[in-house]
């Protein structure tokens, strides 16, 4: 026992694909970024015509055009949102464009897009599916990353080139579908996009949905882990008078989507972009961020901190600036005394 335990010590157990990727901030991003990508190249393009399939004598469609009462609350949502934040005119990139854009450039396309009926998702029972939170579900996508390089499928030895990899546009007769069968669109595809396709074949063709359901289901967990928190910080601003916000949570909202803003609450007089987060880390890395309309990250604050309940990160200034939410913005005073 004792030279196992210093096997043990000097040979800790290798990192998972999935710790390694949470450990890095630049490859997580570059995972979320393709992933986006993917999502958009699935719903978007005419790639979509391959989630199409004839069951039991009808045609089947996997993605589709979102419900109006979709359609009228993210145009909403979105006009809300520009209304009420602080527009710098600094330029961003947006997943799927070609340029910079403002934030309020980017809003009115997105609403121009919602006008002309020019948005497509994947659809379930006739409903808006959560598979619609794919792209930007960073974890999903790396434990089918590690499907692939488990069964050798990825070539390259350090990370960040097997993500390359993974998503990387190849010749669609590497997967076995015949050039006749596509030529509505660029004979392309990634492993990831092939990925899932192939979970909907299953389902719609076998009426079998393992693969589609092991996606679903990593969704589910990241989402409700998300909505727990969101929901307990909505109860908590409203313990402390905060009644006044804008919940923007919903499955496929346009703003949570696209600038990373879970709500907005107003506080003292002024609106506050809000994205709530599980910890510090996921907090300071927070894409919410990198865009200058006066937003913060929060996440809660371990049970026996002095400080309160949730914790915040506002990187606007030079430094980035951590503090108690209770403190800061609810006045309620820290018991800095105890130990």
């Amino acid at each position: 026992m004792h030279y196992i335990g210093i096997y043990n010590h000097m040979n800790p157990k290798p990192k998972s694909i999935a710790q390694k990727v949470f450990d890095n901030k630049s490859i997580k991003n570059l995972i979320t970024d393709l992933g986006i990508k993917t999502y958009n190249n699935l719903v978007r393009s005419s790639k979509g015509t391959l989630l199409s399939f004839i069951v039991n004598g009808e045609v089947k469609k996997m993605v589709g055009s979102p419900s109006k009462e979709w359609v009228d609350r993210n145009e909403s949502d979105l006009i809300f949102f520009q209304e009420h934040i602080k527009e710098t005119g600094k330029k961003h990139n947006f997943p799927d464009r070609i340029g910079k854009y403002t934030i309020t450039q980017e809003a009115n396309k997105l609403i121009d897009s919602l006008e002309y009926n020019d948005f497509y998702g994947f659809i379930e029972d006739g409903e808006w599916s959560i598979l619609n939170r794919l792209g930007s579900n960073w974890s999903n996508w790396v434990a089918m990353l590690k499907k692939r390089d488990d069964m050798g499928h990825l070539e390259s030895d350090d990370l960040e080139s097997k993500v390359y990899e993974y998503f990387e546009q190849r010749p669609i007769k590497e997967f076995g579908i015949k050039h006749e069968e596509s030529t509505a669109f660029n004979p392309t595809l990634s492993m990831a996009e092939y990925d899932i396709i192939y979970a909907f074949v299953v389902m719609a063709k076998e009426f079998k949905n393992d693969e589609l359901d092991e996606i679903r289901d990593r969704i589910k967990k990241t989402t409700e882990k998300g909505e727990y928190n969101e929901n307990e910080f909505i109860r908590f601003l409203g313990e402390n008078g905060i009644t006044n916000i804008k919940n923007f949570s919903s499955y496929g909202n346009l703003v949570d989507m696209t600038f990373q803003v879970d709500l907005m609450a107003n506080i003292n007089g002024g609106w506050v972009p809000i994205q709530v987060k599980s910890s510090e880390k996921s907090a300071f890395d927070s894409k919410i961020h990198k865009y200058d309309f006066g937003g913060v990250a929060i996440y809660p604050l371990p049970k026996k901190s002095d400080c309160g309940k949730w914790g915040y990160i506002d990187k606007r200034g030079k430094f980035a600036k951590h503090g108690s939410f209770d403190e800061d913005f609810l006045n309620v005073s820290c018991d800095s005394e105890n130990d």
